[in-house]
């Protein structure tokens, strides 16, 4: 692996962050606007942090088997493990970073390990599983 594959999984792994974002923050809008408007904003911030990890585990999963899928088309199966790898550090980083409860830590591990499931399925369904001798 080389700077610029590197770069790539990199800039791969932030898209899909940023999509896992963004759909952590649709689900706090249908909720303020939908299910239960007129409350106050702290309310809703408060809902965020809790339903943001449940929902990166919900949404998360799907969106990385496809993400990683479609990007199996042209990446081998160690490429897809780095973008989990990648992943896992910036998710880590960001969970110590703000304080990680044992709540969060659980749903962590649950979080990190159904993404790796579905990163090496999503490669796997598109290119089967690699043999030993390495093709």
């Amino acid at each position: 692996m080389n700077l610029i594959h590197i770069l790539k999984l990199v800039g791969a792994t932030l898209i899909y962050l940023i999509v896992n974002v963004a759909i952590s923050v649709l689900v706090v809008a249908v909720y303020a606007y939908l299910i239960n408007p007129g409350q106050p904003n702290e309310f809703y911030d408060e809902f965020a942090q809790f339903i943001a990890p449940y929902s990166s585990v919900v949404a998360g999963m799907p969106l990385m088997f496809i993400w990683c899928w479609w990007l199996s088309k042209w990446w081998n199966l160690k490429s897809i493990v780095g973008i989990w790898i990648i992943y896992l550090i910036i998710d880590l980083s960001i969970l110590f970073a703000a304080g990680m409860s044992a709540r969060l830590a659980m749903l962590a591990t649950v979080s990190l390990l159904t993404k790796l499931i579905a990163a090496v399925g999503g490669s796997w369904v598109r290119n089967g599983w690699p043999s030993e001798t390495g093709s």
